[in-house]
C-alpha cells in the first residue's frame, strides 16, 4: 500500500527540514511525500534537495494560497491508496506510517482513521486527554477525539472547503468540515491511539489574541454552515466552556486569559451568525517536480543514522 503524505507548506524552513528528516526514520518504506510550496520569498528547493535521495517526493509550486486549497491539490496530485494530511511543523516517530498501514489494512471496511499527538519521550498527551482505547466518531464525540494531522483517508474524493482554513477569512476550520462532511454522509471514521506523532502545543493560552479571534470566527462558520442538532449541541457546548473558563479565569485574577476567553467565546458567536455559504473555489495553478527513490544502499544508511537519532 503506497501512503502519500500531504504537506502544505508556507514560511517555515527549519521546521519543515526536522519533519523531513523524521520521515527518512520511517520503518515503513512504502510512501510518497507531496510537499505543497506556497513560498513566494523563501526557496525550498535546498531543503528538498537534501532529502531526494532518501526519500520519494513530489515538490509542486502552488501559486495559490490557502491551506485547504493546498491540500486539495494534494490529493489531486497523490498516487497512494492511503492519505494524510501533516503540518510542515510536525515530526513523525519511527513507527508512525507502519503502524497507520497495519490499522488500514486490519480494517478494510473504516473510511477515515485519527491518530493522537503524543510525546513518545514524556509520555504525555499534547492538545487533549487522548484516549487509550479505539473510538468509533459520530456527530456528538468527534470533538476531542480527533486531530487534523493525524488524519489518514482512503477516500481521494473528500476534498476539503476552499472557504475555511490559515489564508481565508475564516483562519480555522477545513478540518472540522472535512470529518462533520465525512460524518454527514455516512462514513466510517475512528480514533486509534496505535499511530503517534509529534506537534507542538496549542490553545489558547499561548495563541495571540488575533490569533485566538480568527480561530474563532472560523470554528464558528464552520459549524453553522454544518448545523444540525448534534453539532448545534457541540458549539453550543463549546461556547459554554470558553464562559466558563473566563469566570474561573476572573475568580484567578488571570486578566490576559480572561480577554483571550472572552475573545474565544465573541469571535465564534460572529463567526456563526454572519456565516454565508460560499461556493468550493476549484481551479488549480501548479508546477510538479517528481523525485525518487534512490537505491536500497541510501536507505539502509539512513536507517542506521535513524536508529541512533531516535
Amino acid at each position: 500500500m503506497l501512503i502519500s503524505l500531504i504537506i502544505p507548506t508556507y514560511g517555515r524552513t527549519i521546521e519543515l527540514a526536522e519533519l523531513l528528516e523524521s520521515l527518512t526514520c520511517q520503518t515503513y518504506k512504502n510512501f510518497e511525500v507531496l510537499i505543497i510550496d506556497q513560498n513566494d520569498i523563501i526557496n525550498l528547493d535546498t531543503i528538498i534537495a537534501n532529502y531526494n535521495l532518501s526519500l520519494s517526493i513530489k515538490h509542486i509550486k502552488s501559486t495559490r494560497k490557502g491551506i485547504a486549497i493546498n491540500k486539495n491539490i494534494g490529493i489531486k496530485n497523490a498516487s497512494g491508496s492511503l492519505i494524510t494530511f501533516t503540518d510542515d511543523d510536525c515530526k513523525y516517530y519511527p513507527e508512525t506510517l507502519q503502524n497507520a498501514f497495519n490499522y488500514a489494512q486490519r480494517n478494510d471496511d473504516i473510511d477515515i482513521f485519527y491518530g493522537r499527538i503524543y510525546d513518545i519521550h514524556t509520555q504525555k498527551n499534547i492538545m487533549r486527554n487522548w484516549s487509550n482505547s479505539e473510538i468509533k466518531l459520530g456527530k456528538l464525540n468527534f470533538h476531542n477525539n480527533f486531530a487534523a494531522t493525524t488524519c489518514f483517508s482512503k477516500n481521494k474524493n473528500l476534498l476539503f472547503d476552499e472557504g475555511f482554513g490559515i489564508g481565508t477569512k475564516y483562519s480555522c476550520g477545513e478540518e472540522f468540515d472535512y470529518i462533520m462532511h465525512a460524518l454527514n454522509i455516512g462514513m466510517d471514521v475512528r480514533y486509534t491511539p496505535e499511530i503517534s506523532m509529534w506537534h507542538p502545543r496549542l490553545d489558547v493560552g499561548i495563541m495571540s489574541e488575533t490569533k485566538v479571534y480568527n480561530y474563532g470566527i472560523g470554528y464558528g462558520a464552520v459549524f453553522r454552515k454544518n448545523l444540525n442538532f448534534p453539532y448545534g449541541f457541540l458549539f453550543l457546548s463549546s461556547s459554554c466552556y470558553q464562559l466558563l473558563q473566563l469566570v474561573i479565569s476572573l475568580f484567578k485574577a488571570d486578566l490576559k486569559t480572561v480577554n483571550k476567553r472572552r475573545i474565544a467565546f465573541k469571535s465564534r458567536i460572529v463567526g456563526f451568525f454572519t456565516f454565508k455559504n460560499h461556493p468550493i473555489e476549484s481551479s488549480i495553478l501548479m508546477t510538479v517536480n517528481k523525485k525518487s527513490k534512490n537505491n536500497r544502499s541510501e536507505e539502509r544508511r539512513v536507517g542506521k543514522e535513524c536508529r541512533s537519532r531516535w
